[in-house]
């Protein structure tokens, strides 16, 4: 997609998610931020680890979740993956209401899927 592939898309997708808020499609600000959670938590590791290894932490590389996956796996099961750990706190805090259960579930389901990506390559 490029850069500007990627700007255009965060756009987009930021416009229809602020509208969706806004016509109370999605009722709660905490279903936002838990759709934005693992792409939060993704940034978060990248961020610390390029800083612990003295690069800048915006500087482009392949060690984004979604790159590792890629090497392992086709594009549709990456799709499938990053969906289901996308949806699936999403969905755990529409059954109990607990956003707090949720964030907890959506960083276990991150670090689950690192660490068998990192084990795997050894």
């Amino acid at each position: 997609m490029g850069e500007s592939g990627i700007i255009f898309l965060g756009f987009t997708l930021s416009y229809f998610t602020i509208l969706a808020y806004n016509k109370k499609i999605i009722n709660f600000a905490d279903e936002i931020f838990l759709i934005m959670c693992i792409p939060g938590f993704d940034l978060l590791r990248l961020s610390i680890s390029r800083l612990y290894h003295g690069k800048h932490p915006f500087s482009a590389d392949k060690n984004h979740i979604h790159h590792k996956l890629l090497k392992k796996f086709n594009p549709r099961t990456v799709a499938f993956v990053i969906f289901f750990i996308i949806t699936f706190p999403y969905i755990l805090f529409l059954i109990f209401n607990s956003i707090l259960l949720s964030i907890l579930f959506s960083f276990i389901i991150y670090c689950i899927t690192l660490s068998n990506l990192v084990l795997k390559k050894k």
